[in-house]
């Protein structure tokens, strides 16, 4: 086997630091969106029909036969 010298090992580690570092970012961005779509979409629609829920249980009795 043909060794590396040591400014082949060093570019190729700068290399699979950036690939990484990429990847890493491109990550926390989709855990970053999710998260947002889960404050800003999600939970004020379950605040809304718990609301919708309460107020109609509290005008309207539910009867059962």
């Amino acid at each position: 086997m043909q060794k590396r010298n040591t400014f082949q090992t060093i570019i190729l580690l700068v290399i699979g630091l950036v690939v990484a570092s990429f990847v890493l970012s491109l990550f926390v961005s989709v855990i970053s969106s999710l998260l947002w779509l889960g404050i800003k979409l999600l939970i004020p629609a379950a605040i809304a029909i718990w609301l919708v829920r309460w107020i109609t249980r509290a005008t309207q009795q539910r009867k059962y036969y």
